[in-house]
């Protein structure tokens, strides 16, 4: 069986380095938990505006966010 590697978010990442949590991230941006987790699990893409404040407040760039593969 082949080992399948987890990589983590940016956006996970960033969030964890700066100790927050996933609802203190929520609210400093004005969305639900849920949506953080959905956008962690790439489950969900973060929309241009929200990008800019999720950039902001973890201290990375924008392009982390709405091209995290890259």
């Amino acid at each position: 069986m082949e080992d399948i590697k987890m990589v983590l978010s940016p956006l996970r990442e960033a969030r964890k380095r700066m100790g927050m949590t996933q609802p203190e991230l929520a609210r400093q941006v004005s969305v639900t938990q849920g949506h953080i987790s959905r956008l962690e699990s790439r489950k969900d893409n973060a929309s241009p505006d929200l990008a800019k404040r999720l950039a902001q407040v973890l201290d990375i760039p924008v392009t982390k966010i709405l091209y995290p593969d890259e």
